[in-house]
This record gives structure tokens, C-alpha cells and sequence, in this order.
């Protein structure tokens, strides 16, 4: 069922304009999209996986202040293995910068694709046990959203465990 609706997004994306206004979107789609093929069949990786690679990075190339670009890139340099590129700290420092920027573009309120930043930002943390970034990630989603369940409910209380130790 999801190949059904990425090749509907495929669709979606071909129609755009081939414009330099729509060129960091296309490619930053593109490379998210290379990225749930892999997702749907995980074999795909070593075979597709450098295309996700060369897209975001040509996204970034295209339009440096685009954040979702800078999501994207950070998106695949996250979830990719180490051993075939990945690096943690490369993402975080693209996450970091699509935060700078939807923040100075003031897209950042009433935006999931914000929350959901943030808390992949504070996961990144966790894996380096840093949880003092990890609570300022949720802190700041708290602020946006004060009654979000599975901040309040589920990753705080995990949070609060691991800053007593």
C-alpha cells in the first residue's frame, strides 16, 4: 500500500515545474523519497541508497536557506549506517540549521514538520546521552504544543529517569 502512495508523491513531484524555483524542493522530495523506497524494501539500500545522497546534497547546493532541504539532508545521513556514510553528527548539524531557519522564517508554529524536528533533534541527543539537549528539545515542543500526550505521557517521564541518575 505505501508503494501505491509514493508512486502517487512521484506523480505529484513530476508535475512541478522544472524551475530553479522548484529545484531544491524536487531534489530534497526526491532524495526523501529514495530514502522510503529503502524503508519499504531495506535490500534496495546498497543499490539506491547513494542516489538519496547525491539529491539532498544537490537540494542544499540549490537553495541553502530551504529547511526542508536541510531536513532531508540530515534525514539521510541520520538514518544511513555508519559504515556506508552515515554520521550522526553531520545530521545534527543540518537539523540544527533547518531549525535556524524556520525559526528566522517563522514557520516554526502550528508546524508538525517542526515538532517532529525537534524531536528527532532530542532523539539524536539521546544517543549521546545528552540529556540536558534532550529536555530543551522537549521543553521547546512543550511550549508550541503544552498538552502534547506523547511528550508529557511517554518521553518525559523516560527523561526525568535518566537526569536522576
Amino acid at each position: 500500500e505505501a508503494e501505491v502512495y509514493l508512486n502517487k508523491a512521484y506523480d505529484n513531484l513530476h508535475a512541478l515545474p522544472k524551475t530553479q524555483t522548484y529545484k531544491a524542493l524536487i531534489a530534497a522530495y526526491e532524495g526523501a523519497f529514495v530514502g522510503y523506497k529503502i524503508g519499504i524494501s531495506p535490500y534496495k539500500a546498497p543499490f539506491i541508497g547513494l542516489k538519496s545522497v547525491q539529491y539532498v546534497k544537490e537540494a542544499v547546493q540549490a537553495d541553502d536557506a530551504n529547511y526542508f532541504a536541510h531536513i532531508q539532508y540530515a534525514n539521510v545521513f541520520y538514518y544511513m549506517p555508519t559504515v556506508f556514510g552515515g554520521s550522526r553528527s553531520e545530521a545534527v548539524k543540518h537539523y540544527l540549521k533547518a531549525k535556524q531557519l524556520m525559526l528566522t522564517q517563522g514557520v516554526h508554529q502550528n508546524n508538525w514538520l517542526y515538532m517532529n524536528l525537534l524531536l528527532t533533534l532530542a532523539d539524536a541527543y539521546k544517543k549521546d546521552q545528552d540529556w540536558k539537549k534532550v529536555k530543551a528539545c522537549y521543553d521547546e515542543a512543550l511550549q508550541l504544543q503544552p498538552n502534547y500526550p506523547y511528550i508529557t505521557e511517554k518521553l518525559y517521564p523516560t527523561l526525568q529517569k535518566n537526569l536522576e541518575k
